[in-house]
């Protein structure tokens, strides 16, 4: 298994400050699915676990009443 790793762009990111609005405010139809030990790069081993959480969501949208607006 390969191992990426950027020390300077990692340092960057811990710096970072988020210049966004309030993130509770946000209404998207998602849920956050935490995957400990996994960051950015999505390894084969979490391929699966990917596809059902995609695939929850694409089910829930095909039957969710069309917005209004």
């Amino acid at each position: 298994m390969t191992i990426f790793r950027d020390a300077k762009a990692q340092s960057r990111q811990i710096g970072a400050k988020w210049h966004g609005g309030s993130l509770d405010r946000i209404t998207a139809p998602a849920t956050l699915h935490v995957m400990p030990g996994v960051g950015h790069f999505l390894s084969c081993e979490t391929w699966a676990v990917c596809a059902e959480q995609v695939r929850a969501l694409a089910d829930r949208a095909a039957t969710a009443e069309p917005a209004r607006g």
